[in-house]
């Protein structure tokens, strides 16, 4: 991987050379508002079917409703005074939660998505509740250049390393006067890595443009799992299973807007305001296994969701 990091570096250093331009050299700043929503495969809790039509395999799956969250990003910049390279430094944070209450109708029962070979009981419950909660957060550090193919139009590639935290939790409580069962999960994982991208500008009328941009992370670092499972009625803690591994994460982002650069002097100083539309994949995130039979306790199956987020932002610049 280190040589094809290097490679990649070179090449763009020789495709993004150039001659000396006039560009000023300054500072810039931005904060963004973010507002996204939230989809993790492979967390569904409940399966609700008729008594007559267990065995028969026919029922509805119940999934946590995830909602929309806030969000920010805050960022510094600088361009360097020969041929428009530039240096970024990004911070970004986003969180989430949902909550989820279900209750059976009279001729239905719930059966559990998520449980132990050590849970016995009747395996059918009347009531259930997910509550789920996430954290993410990257840093960015990027070096990018930008390159005018027309009057109107600038591509700007970019590579860096990235930073890279998502942390996950998920509880699980099945109701049931004689055999209630909570389950508590954690799903964590931080790596570091490169990044490449690529971002374009369509000059428009007045200020305005139309941009969009691009980028891949390849973040390697480690998972860290946790379940737990309690017996209300039955002997506390029955299950504290523990996982810890190490593997590359990639991401795919993508986002398309609008912006608006007004100068406020004959210094290049100017503001920066942009609405865009944003979308981001990070592969394989939810790595919480599943117990598979009770006949063979050790044997759980892998899941390897993804989590994938939607959703606007807002953002204000300013460069000196």
């Amino acid at each position: 991987m280190l040589k094809q990091i290097v490679l990649m570096s070179v090449a763009f250093a020789g495709v993004c050379y150039g001659q000396a331009d006039s560009y000023t050299s300054r500072f810039y700043t931005q904060a963004g508002f973010l507002y996204w929503k939230t989809n993790v495969n492979g967390l569904a809790y409940a399966v609700e079917a008729s008594p007559s039509s267990i065995v028969l395999g026919r029922g509805s799956v119940h999934t946590p409703a995830f909602g929309w969250g806030p969000g920010f990003n805050v960022g510094l910049g600088y361009r360097i005074p020969h041929d428009a390279w530039k240096i970024d430094l990004q911070f970004t944070s986003y969180r989430t939660h949902c909550t989820t209450l279900l209750h059976s109708e009279e001729d239905r029962v719930l059966l559990p998505v998520w449980t132990s070979p050590s849970s016995g009981g009747s395996g059918t419950f009347m009531r259930m509740s997910q509550h789920y909660r996430l954290h993410l957060g990257f840093v960015d550090l990027l070096l990018s250049k930008q390159l005018p193919l027309t009057p109107r139009i600038t591509v700007s590639p970019s590579i860096g390393i990235s930073y890279f935290s998502v942390r996950q939790k998920y509880h699980l409580n099945y109701s049931d006067p004689d055999d209630p069962i909570a389950w508590s999960m954690k799903n964590k994982f931080w790596g570091l890595g490169p990044s490449m991208g690529c971002s374009g500008e369509i000059s428009l009328f007045k200020g305005f443009s139309l941009f969009g941009n691009v980028a891949v992370k390849l973040p390697y670092g480690q998972f860290y799992t946790h379940q737990g499972e309690r017996l209300e009625k039955r002997g506390g803690k029955q299950l504290r299973l523990f996982d810890r591994f190490s593997s590359v994460a990639p991401v795919a982002a993508g986002t398309l807007g609008f912006r608006f650069q007004t100068p406020v002097s004959n210094r290049g100083k100017q503001w920066n305001i942009e609405i865009g539309y944003d979308q981001m994949l990070l592969f394989a995130q939810n790595q919480l296994p599943h117990f598979v039979q009770s006949s063979s306790p050790g044997l759980i199956v892998a899941n390897s969701g993804d989590l994938s987020i939607r959703g606007a932002h807002l953002t204000v610049g300013f460069a000196f």
